[in-house]
This record gives structure tokens, sequence and C-alpha cells, in this order.
């Protein structure tokens, strides 16, 4: 008996043949393959109540406070509300053009942050050690919040109250 279970090299071979979309079964769990751009954009759009049925756990339920939690929505019209305010409000290219000047701001002042950094640390040879992922992850923290709260996390700059790390 063959085995349900496909390697990527099975997976690009039945890709033309399957027209775009392929099941895969790995560890009795179904799942849909789709390399197909406009068979994604139908299966969100037009078939979104079937393919976004979330199970409910009992785990999700504990940590998302009774399913609240937008990532934990069940599936029903509130869900799918939700979904498209985000999109349309928080999300959409106009509402992230109004708020490039805080992603600038932000580089700008963690670019500042940077300087005086080195400014205080450099060795004999003008060099200081510098954990740039958490440098890239403070920006990224900083730009997102001040997008959605209008305050800073992380930085010299933040008010003492605002820092929680």
């Amino acid at each position: 008996m063959e085995s349900p279970l496909r390697s990527k090299s099975d997976e690009s071979k039945a890709s033309p043949k399957a027209g775009g979309a392929w099941p895969i079964i790995d560890w009795n769990i179904p799942a849909l393959v789709v390399n197909s751009w406009e068979l994604a954009k139908e299966l969100f759009t037009v078939h979104d109540a079937a393919i976004s049925a979330l199970p409910k756990s009992t785990g999700a339920k504990l940590l998302a406070y009774d399913f609240v939690t937008f990532g934990f929505f069940p599936s029903n019209e509130y869900w799918r509300e939700m979904r498209k305010l985000t999109a349309e409000e928080l999300l959409s290219s106009r509402r992230l053009e109004q708020l490039k000047y805080i992603r600038a701001s932000e580089v700008e002042g963690s670019l500042k942050d940077l300087y005086k950094f080195w400014e205080k640390n450099k060795d004999g040879a003008n060099k200081a050690l510098v954990e740039m992922k958490k440098w890239f992850n403070d920006i990224n923290t900083n730009v997102i919040l001040r997008m959605v709260l209008g305050k800073r996390y992380f930085g010299v700059s933040a008010a003492p109250d605002e820092k929680k790390a």
C-alpha cells in the first residue's frame, strides 16, 4: 500500500496534474496545498466559511478568554466583520501611508540611540558590539505599538512608566 505522505518532489510532480491544489494527509490531519493565487483568492473569498472553521480546543478556550482573542474567533459573522475591519481600516495601504511618519521617526530615533550606545561603549578601535536582533525587535515593537496604541515600549525616549523591559 502506498504511503499517504508525500515528499516535496512528489508535490511538485502532482501540482500541474491537480490544477493548483492537492490534498496531503500527514498524521491523520487533512490539509490542502494550494499553489495558485487565483485559487487561494477564491478559497478566502467565496469559500471563506468552509476553510476558516477552526476546531475548538480547551487550550484555546482558556488562553483566548473563551475565544474572544482575534486569532481564536470561531468562524461566524462577527469574526468575518472583525477580519474585514482589520483589513480595511488597520492594515489598509491608505492607513499605512498615513502612519509612515511613525516608521521614519522610530528608525531615526533608534539610529540615534545606536549612535549614543556606540559613543558610550566603543573600544580603542572605535568598535562596539551591538545585539542587532534585539535592536530590530525593539524597532518593530515600537513601530507596531505606536501605530496601534500611540506609545513606545523600548528605548531611551520612552517614558519611564512605558518601559516594560
